[in-house]
């Protein structure tokens, strides 16, 4: 007995669904500005008391772009810490791991 084939969603769509799904993504995707964007993005990072501040007109939108771009920044360098920690837990040689320290080490005193 052979196994069923699974089908695509789309190829199971009759034309004018597709039209359909098609027009409705596009209406969804005009109401998500870069402005809503970059609250979600907020709401990510500082949770929703930053975003009822935004609202209140505590912090103004340059300042929701300010703290963004630091959180992306400081996401980042997490990021590129734990890269650099699993290359250094995957290391079976002493000395791949010392030369992977040393740059690891200059990297975040130029960074510094």
């Amino acid at each position: 007995m052979e196994p069923q084939k699974s089908a695509n969603l789309l190829d199971l769509m009759t034309p004018e669904h597709k039209e359909k799904a098609a027009r409705r993504e596009q209406e969804r995707a005009a109401l998500i500005t870069k402005e809503w964007a970059g609250l979600a993005e907020l709401g990510y990072y500082y949770g929703w008391e930053a975003i009822r501040d935004v609202f209140n007109d505590v912090i103004t939108l340059e300042q929701v772009r300010m703290f963004v771009e630091g959180a992306r920044k400081v996401h980042s360098s997490h990021v590129y810490d734990q890269a650099v920690a699993t290359l250094a837990g995957n290391s079976t040689k002493k000395g791949r791991f010392e030369n992977l320290m040393k740059y690891y080490i200059k990297d975040m005193r130029t960074a510094q």
